[in-house]
């Protein structure tokens, strides 16, 4: 039977614990500064995917945006409008519609958005919703 961890021995684990994330974190953030410029919206989607929470709101560090995809398509139903629809109307596709509001929006901030996300992102706004402040 394991016995009952003291409060100083939980605290030495919880500070490794800690130390390794941070190095996770590191390693992460290294990756994403020394990719192409073209790769760190994939690098940025492979993260997402790590951090998506089931309510499909992203979680960010400190002060950046969040994005709720439950959210954005409370908003197109509420519209009335399809995903196949909207996506002819901002010219991308149904799949990219879907895509956003079951896995997110990668930016971590309105400069870092791509011009689709950015199109999606102020219809969006058009109906009350602008989490990037664009």
């Amino acid at each position: 039977m394991e016995r009952p961890k003291d409060n100083l021995e939980q605290k030495a684990l919880d500070d490794i614990e800690r130390k390794i994330f941070e190095a996770y974190l590191d390693g992460l953030k290294n990756m994403y500064e020394t990719a192409e410029p073209g790769l760190r919206g994939g690098v940025r989607h492979l993260l997402d995917d790590l951090i998506l929470y089931p309510n499909n709101t992203i979680i960010r560090y400190g002060k950046a945006p969040v994005f709720d995809g439950s959210r954005a398509r409370e908003i197109r139903q509420t519209v009335g409008i399809t995903t196949t629809r909207l996506g002819e109307k901002l010219k991308f596709s149904q799949g990219t519609v879907s895509r956003y509001e079951n896995r997110g929006i990668a930016g971590d901030d309105k400069n870092s958005l791509s011009a689709i996300e950015r199109r999606y992102l102020l219809w969006l706004k058009e109906q009350g919703y602008n989490p990037f402040n664009i």
